[in-house]
């Protein structure tokens, strides 16, 4: 390597030296031997050899670095460098360095920050971040999250070909830790590996639980519950208080859901609320970013911020929540279906749990996930899809006004809520 008299090397790094020292690496090799001024340095920038210098030649190299002393033997004396190169060796390519990707063709990349990848493009509002990363590189796009690369479609064209042509290659849902811990090891639908037993799940879900059949038999339960949400809109305004809408339609959603799923709802007083802070408790965590999933190296500081010791509370809960309500109806075992006390999702997957018809074993922990699922699926994307929607009405006062009078129309067409309940098309 072509060095120069006093300062030999140094010439060569530039302001960012781990991206010199790659460079370097992609033209001399893994094992460097670099001159700054009268200190040798050996730059490693292969896992393999980094393994075997750190881990099999630790003796070796176990000693800090001594200044103004020049190694003479890299291999026989100790690691000798200043305290700038001493980083360089220990740090920056043992954390940041990537063998050199060979032949091949990747998507565009925005440029990205060692160790924490394009995290730091993505701000408070990731969708419009995106967007606009996407007009800068185009419609397909690569970037990396900590050491996880990540396809970013933008177009549609584009999710039309993974999510269609390509769909069994992009089938899998990347493995999540909270994922892991919170849905039983992958045994739901939504976060299970593509297979056979995800294709019975999702067989069964289909035919048993979402058919059409299954969910009118809950039409009841649905405009009872929205009954009683318009209800509390109507005691509010008339008393000149706060609607605070959000909180209703969560509301609405997560009785709708428990009464579906397990029999009865969990929003009233005492206990039921408890449960309904550890379900929205659930929900959160499942977006929450874990960071030994993207930077496996700082996995301790999920420790530190409470990470895990949430996961561990709200599994555990959830858990002996759950567990109670299986074991309750297995107690009550063959009980007389009635029009009053329908079937819920306990009583049709415990069913499914006895019958040998279907090629898999559903254990209790299977019907757990798949309760889980059906209840964060019902919940909030439903609640927030409702928001979304009041929020855009409220933005837009004709539309809404042609909204209210379908409503009534339709509202007063089919009896769905008694009729002295509606005075005008103003309350709706």
């Amino acid at each position: 390597m072509l060095d120069f008299a006093i300062i030999e090397n140094l010439h060569q790094i530039g302001p960012d030296p781990y991206i010199s020292l790659r460079f370097l690496a992609q033209n001399i090799g893994p094992l460097m031997l670099l001159e700054f001024r009268s200190v040798s340095v050996l730059v490693v920038s292969l896992a393999v050899a980094a393994l075997a210098n750190i881990k099999i030649h630790d003796l070796v190299f176990s000693d800090r670095p001594i200044t103004n002393r020049r190694c003479e033997n890299v291999v026989a004396r100790p690691f000798v460098c200043s305290s700038t190169t001493n980083l360089l060796f220990f740090i920056v390519k043992w954390l940041f360095f990537k063998a050199p990707l060979i032949n091949k063709k990747l998507p565009p990349s925005p440029a990205r920050l060692p160790a924490l990848g394009n995290f730091h493009q993505l701000g408070l509002l990731p969708h419009r971040n995106l967007r606009s990363l996407a007009q800068k590189h185009g419609p397909v796009m690569l970037l990396h999250f900590g050491s996880v690369p990540t396809l970013v479609l933008s177009s549609a064209d584009a999710a039309r070909e993974v999510m269609k042509i390509q769909d069994i290659i992009f089938c899998d849902r990347p493995e999540s830790s909270v994922g892991r811990r919170l849905l039983y090891d992958r045994k739901d639908i939504s976060a299970a590996p593509y297979g056979e037993y995800w294709r019975q799940l999702k067989s069964i879900f289909i035919l048993q639980i979402a058919s059409n059949k299954r969910v009118q038999s809950f039409r009841k339960v649905r405009e009872e519950e929205t009954a009683l949400m318009v209800k509390k809109i109507e005691d509010l305004s008339s008393s000149s208080l706060p609607v605070d809408l959000s909180e209703l339609l969560m509301t609405l959603t997560n009785d709708v859901s428990c009464r579906s799923a397990f029999g009865r709802k969990y929003s009233e007083e005492g206990n039921g609320r408890e449960f309904k802070k550890l379900l929205s408790e659930f929900l959160e965590l499942l977006a929450a970013l874990s960071f030994r999933d993207f930077i496996p190296w700082l996995r301790w500081v999920d420790r530190i911020s409470g990470l895990d010791a949430r996961l561990d509370r709200v599994s555990k809960q959830l858990d002996d929540f759950l567990q109670g309500v299986v074991q309750e109806h297995i107690q009550l075992g063959e009980r007389s279906i009635t029009t009053e006390q329908k079937e819920d999702f306990v009583d049709i997957l415990l069913k499914i749990q006895k019958e040998t018809t279907h090629g898999i074993s559903i254990d209790n922990d299977s019907v757990k996930a798949i309760l889980l699922d059906i209840y964060a699926a019902g919940t909030d994307t439903t609640a927030t899809a409702l928001e979304w929607a009041m929020t855009e009405l409220l933005r837009h006062p004709n539309v809404m006004n042609t909204v209210q009078k379908e409503l009534l129309e339709l509202l007063c067409l089919y009896d769905i809520f008694d009729a002295d309940r509606i005075v005008s098309s103003k309350q709706i």
